[in-house]
């Protein structure tokens, strides 16, 4: 736990969710554990591409 809260500049003293300034959402810390997970929501898209799309270079003026 030291390493991340020197990470956060914060103390986590009990088991919970805690919110750090910066982070897309809470830190789950668990003390009996000694362990902490920080998780960024991601979001995946599916775009179809031709072969024109990949020619970018021919549409640069």
């Amino acid at each position: 736990m030291p390493k991340l809260e020197a990470w956060t500049g914060l103390r986590f003293p009990e088991s919970g969710a805690y919110v750090v300034p910066g982070a897309l959402t809470p830190v789950t810390i668990d003390r009996e554990a000694d362990h902490g997970e920080y998780v960024e929501p991601n979001v995946w898209m599916r775009h179809a591409v031709t072969a024109d799309d990949l020619d970018f270079e021919a549409r640069l003026p």
